[in-house]
């Protein structure tokens, strides 16, 4: 078993509510979503042209964005006027979180049963804000709670030469107060060695 503490402090000093990002430059591979480099974009704010600026592409129509927890992807449409694989310029404001100053605390532990890690548990890996110091963030800070149980191999007997089937499956649990999910991830995998012995 192991267990570990981390300590975080966090100063940010805002020069202004938002700040403007422009031409960030995004490749849309088919239907693909890309996502922005900063988190917490603006509403309204998006704009996305060709890379020669001579065409303005059109939201609902050319493409479509979509919010994951603090991010924003841009996905290209089929019958829109985006090419396959063409590089965009996005333009945006977003958000930097106001002047404030924070204190994080993480604790985490994790349990291994089987010599060859068999099952592996981590519970809880938590990582939250102890206090806040100074100001008033614009945006919430993100608590987060998290449990991950896994991998945990499946084996299934293979008698045919020198080869084994099997695979592995995992769950997680993140509750946070941004973007809670649950996970739930498998593989599935066959090896083998069919040439013919000497």
């Amino acid at each position: 078993m192991s267990y570990s503490v981390r300590y975080d402090q966090r100063t940010q000093t805002a020069s202004g509510a938002k700040t403007a990002i422009v031409g960030e430059r995004i490749v849309l591979n088919g239907t693909a979503p890309a996502a922005l480099l900063q988190a917490r974009v603006t509403a309204g704010s998006v704009v996305v042209t060709n890379a020669s600026r001579t065409q303005v592409f059109i939201e609902g129509i050319d493409y479509v964005l979509t919010i994951i927890g603090n991010s924003t992807r841009v996905q290209s449409l089929l019958s829109g006027s985006i090419l396959d694989g063409e590089a965009v310029l996005v333009d945006y404001l977003f958000d930097i979180g106001g002047t404030y100053a924070n204190t994080e605390l993480g604790l985490g532990s994790q349990s291994q049963l089987g010599r060859d890690a068999i099952l592996e548990r981590l519970f809880p890996l938590c990582r939250f804000r102890a206090a806040r110091d100074l100001g008033n963030p614009s945006t919430p800070l993100n608590v987060v709670k998290s449990t991950l149980s896994g991998p945990v191999p499946i084996l299934v007997p293979w008698d045919f030469g020198r080869s084994l089937a099997g695979g592995f499956l995992g769950r997680e649990n993140r509750r946070e107060t941004i973007a809670p999910f649950v996970r739930t991830a498998g593989e599935v995998y066959f090896q083998g060695d069919f040439l013919p012995s000497r």
